[in-house]
């Protein structure tokens, strides 16, 4: 055997530590991997199950007509919105989503789950058992906690760019409130959201800002294009859930 100079062994190539030299550098990447995954475990247990997220995030408004609502088919339309919603909050930042990871890898506990996952149109039946699939991930015992980091750059991006609403963050930034406000006009005389967003403008931003007003939400200018945006997907959700 070589004769050990300053840490190192003489038969080894050098630079290679010999294995006394690097058992305290494992010993505390374990220990700061334990302190992570001691710390993902806290985030998630102060956690809401899914199933129940999409009601505690839930505005008055959904929340409330949620609970008045007593025919099933009814109830099974207005949660797939409100899926929808909280699926908004998670891949717009406001929120975070946890879970354990089962394919096609099991991670070690619960994990982050990333926010694109959320892109895709809710799962009403697997969300209504924690469950999140998307592109071949799995995730399960899904929860969901408000954001955890201190500085988020897509909330932030999202939140600067609702003083001007362009066309493709306002839309997803605006629709919430936007959706409630069409559905109210909607309710009143469906033939309404039939009309151009070029001639509902004037009559929608007029109850957009009075709601705004009453809500204590910041009152944001939207466009003729944007309207456009919030029509197309509003339609696009009555006839998923057969109310067209």
């Amino acid at each position: 055997m070589g004769r050990a100079t300053h840490g190192y062994c003489e038969s080894l190539p050098y630079g290679v530590p010999r294995r006394s030299d690097v058992a305290p550098i494992r010993i505390l990447q374990q220990s700061d991997l334990l302190r992570v995954m001691e710390e993902q475990l806290r985030i998630w247990r102060s956690g809401i199950e899914l199933d129940r997220a999409f009601v505690e995030f839930a505005d008055e408004y959904a929340r409330g007509k949620f609970r008045d609502l007593d025919s099933v088919a009814a109830i099974e339309a207005h949660k797939f919105l409100m899926y929808g919603d909280l699926f908004d909050l998670i891949s717009s930042g406001d929120l975070e989503s946890w879970g354990f990871q089962v394919s096609p890898v099991v991670a070690d506990g619960p994990v982050l789950i990333p926010g694109h996952c959320f892109e895709l149109r809710p799962n009403v039946a697997e969300c209504d058992q924690d469950v999140i699939t998307a592109s071949g991930w799995r995730y399960e015992r899904v929860r969901i906690v408000k954001s955890t980091h201190a500085s988020n750059p897509a909330k932030n991006e999202r939140d600067e760019g609702l003083k001007e609403a362009p066309s493709k963050t306002g839309r997803r930034s605006t629709y919430g409130p936007a959706r409630d406000v069409l559905r109210e006009l909607h309710e009143a005389d469906p033939s309404t959201i039939k009309m151009p967003a070029e001639r509902l403008l004037e009559k929608f931003v007029s109850l957009y800002r009075q709601r705004a007003r009453e809500h204590g939400h910041p009152e944001i200018l939207i466009s003729s294009r944007t309207l456009r945006d919030h029509l197309k997907r509003f339609r696009k959700e009555l006839e998923e859930t057969g109310r067209s």
